[in-house]
C-alpha cells in the first residue's frame, strides 16, 4: 500500500500562512491559553504559546512584556530582563513593562546577594 500524499497539502499550508500575515490579529487567541499556563505556574507551556504569538505579530510589546513574566516566574530573570527591554524599545512609553523591568532588576539582585551554598 502507498501513501496517498493530498497534492493541495503544501497550498493549504501556504494559504494558511498568507491568511496569518493579513490578520496579525490572530495572535491574540493564545492569550487565554497563554495566561492559563501562568496562573498554574506552568512557566514553559506558557513560553510556548507566547513564542508562537511572537511569530505571528513580531511587533506586538505586549507578547514580550507577558514572556518576560513567565521567565521571571521561573526564575530566570536575565531572560525576563531581555524580554521587558525588548517590550520597551518596541513601544518606549509602555509603563507596565518599565515597572516589571525594575522588579526583575531587583530581583536579579537579590539573588546575588543571597548567600552561597556553604
Amino acid at each position: 500500500m502507498t501513501d496517498h500524499v493530498d497534492p493541495d497539502f503544501d497550498r493549504a499550508g501556504a494559504d494558511y500562512r498568507a491568511a496569518i500575515e493579513r490578520n496579525q490579529q490572530f495572535w491574540m487567541d493564545y492569550i487565554d491559553p497563554a495566561v492559563g499556563h501562568l496562573d498554574r505556574g506552568e512557566y514553559d507551556r506558557a513560553i510556548a504559546y507566547f513564542d508562537m504569538m511572537i511569530e505571528l505579530a513580531p511587533k506586538e510589546a505586549e507578547i514580550y512584556r507577558a514572556r518576560g513574566g513567565a521567565y521571571a516566574g521561573r526564575g530566570d530573570y536575565d531572560r525576563a530582563i531581555a524580554e521587558y527591554l525588548e517590550a520597551v524599545r518596541l513601544n518606549p512609553r509602555y509603563h507596565d513593562a518599565y515597572i516589571d523591568l525594575a522588579e526583575a532588576y531587583r530581583q536579579l539582585a537579590l539573588a546575588c546577594d543571597a548567600p552561597g551554598p556553604g
